[in-house]
């Protein structure tokens, strides 16, 4: 359930963004396929891979050829977490030191 959630939720953020770029022109709709490969839109893609929700489905159509990327991996997942979760972190220890010193260090 949560996988299918994840991957829905991947698909309508993509495609929001790329039809408000629409209007922005070519160089903004190429923008949006590059922010779709930073860490944490791509923790959203792999989670909704990872959590196993599309084994039955890649077992269907791959013949077991793909399933290695479609099994249950929580650890996959909670890996990529982590990553972000580093990288959201340093903001408030930027922010604190900023507010210390008056320069940002990170």
């Amino acid at each position: 359930m949560v996988s299918y959630f994840l991957f829905f939720y991947v698909i309508i953020l993509f495609g929001a963004r790329y039809i408000s770029s629409h209007y922005a022109g070519r160089l903004r709709q190429h923008a949006v396929l590059y922010e779709l490969t930073w860490l944490c839109n791509s923790t959203l893609l792999i989670g909704c891979l990872s959590f196993g929700g599309f084994e039955k489905l890649s077992n269907e159509y791959f013949g077991g050829y793909a399933t290695w990327i479609f099994r249950s991996r929580p650890l996959v997942a909670t890996s990529f977490c982590v990553a972000v979760s580093i990288d959201q972190v340093m903001w408030y220890v930027d922010l604190a030191v900023w507010l210390i010193s008056g320069h940002f260090p990170i």
